[in-house]
């Protein structure tokens, strides 16, 4: 196979020794590089990276193509041709504002700072949209197209003020970790179709290789998204984990290290902050918004007994 990807994450340089370039013979990640890697927009540059990349791939061999796109990501920058904002608000809201501003004024903000701060969120995530049309567009051009899975996801969403917070690695709200997954299969197997279960991204690389023909021990998704199997294996989907292990790059900024892991079932969301002990547990059937921690609630104790075992006996990750 002929693997390439292009990232634009300053945080996984190849030069940080992450490893997270193993396996690729094309490493891409000048994007990251940067002065202020939380200012401008990368998503078009991605984009026309990966396509010369592939176009100059030898035809003969498969390939793998990761585009990974920073933006939409704090800060949130003012895109001309999108003019989502709105011209008449006043405010401490403006494009490119300052992740340490926004994280400033998050718990003082009105409801219009919000309506504008989201309305520049929008306009990052129209540049992604664009950038990846245009890769999609140079797809459906090439022989290869019909044998061609294309998969589109995120690491992780965005708190935009609805807890008095704006970024990401402090909660496991559904806001930071019910993440999109949109998967074309070659011909255009089940196009259109709604696949109605929750997965861990982690069984994503068993899912790709299971697309694409090859064996492997990894759990993967890929009967459902062929619909070979919409009952069976639901069980498999009973519980998926999920966790936030931020680690502050600058000493000074310690008291922002995050360590917290949560199991969700089909009503339940439970996690523990492991460095406080502090536990939330919400009925996402009564309460989808996640508003009230039912850790003390007589009525869940056994369910949060169960809870807390499936965590023991659950994997997440370690650091070496």
């Amino acid at each position: 196979w002929a693997t390439g990807c292009v990232q634009s994450n300053f945080l996984m340089q190849k030069r940080r020794g992450t490893g997270l370039s193993r396996g690729f013979e094309w490493w891409e990640d000048s994007l990251a590089q940067a002065p202020d890697p939380h200012r401008g927009s990368t998503a078009s540059a991605v984009a026309d990276l990966g396509l010369a990349w592939l176009e100059q791939t030898d035809a003969d061999r498969p390939w793998l193509l990761v585009l990974h796109f920073f933006d939409p990501h704090g800060s949130y920058e003012d895109h001309a041709v999108s003019q989502f904002a709105d011209p008449a608000y006043e405010g401490w809201v403006v494009g490119g504002a300052a992740n340490s501003l926004a994280q400033r004024q998050a718990p003082h903000s009105t409801e219009a700072d919000l309506a504008q701060l989201r309305a520049y969120y929008d306009e990052e995530v129209r540049a992604v949209d664009t950038a990846f049309g245009r890769v999609l567009d140079a797809l459906r051009q090439r022989s290869d197209w019909e044998d061609t899975v294309v998969v589109f996801t995120s690491d992780h969403g965005e708190e935009l003020g609805e807890r008095g917070y704006i970024g990401h690695t402090r909660t496991l709200h559904a806001e930071q970790v019910d993440l999109p997954l949109v998967v074309r299969l070659p011909k255009s197997k089940q196009a259109g179709s709604w696949v109605e279960h929750e997965f861990s991204q982690k069984d994503l690389a068993g899912t790709l290789l299971d697309l694409v023909g090859e064996e492997s021990d990894l759990f993967s998704i890929a009967p459902l998204l062929r619909a070979e199997s919409q009952s069976s294996q639901k069980s498999d989907f009973s519980t998926i984990t999920f966790e936030v292990d931020f680690v502050p790059i600058l000493e000074k900024q310690a008291d922002k290290r995050v360590r917290k892991r949560g199991l969700a079932t089909a009503n339940l969301r439970y996690w523990k902050d492991l460095l406080t002990g502090e536990e939330f547990l919400y009925d996402l059937h009564e309460d989808p918004r996640e508003t009230q921690n039912l850790i003390a609630d007589s009525q869940y104790q056994d369910h949060l007994l169960t809870l807390r075992l499936w965590m023991e006996n659950s994997s997440y990750w370690e650091a070496d």
